[in-house]
């Protein structure tokens, strides 16, 4: 794993892009976007809203997304 930064290496690499984010807008929701089945790959998404627990529908993406990752910290 080539991008796989070992601990004591991460400080040589900090910039913007590596600071962590916390959008205080997008706090209280936890989203799923993409996905894909064996023959199709889908650009829509939800998000969920743990205070009224319910599952919304999003815009959907400009393009499909497959094999990608989102994460969150705080408190959802």
């Amino acid at each position: 794993m080539k991008y796989h930064l070992l601990p004591d290496q991460r400080s040589d690499f900090a910039s913007k892009q590596t600071e962590q984010r916390s959008p205080d807008g997008l706090m209280p929701y936890i989203f799923a976007i993409g996905s894909g089945s064996l023959f199709t790959i889908h650009s829509a998404g939800e998000c969920y809203n743990p205070r009224h627990d319910r599952w919304l529908p999003i815009a959907p993406m400009s393009k499909c997304r497959s094999h990608a990752g989102m994460g969150s910290l705080g408190k959802y």
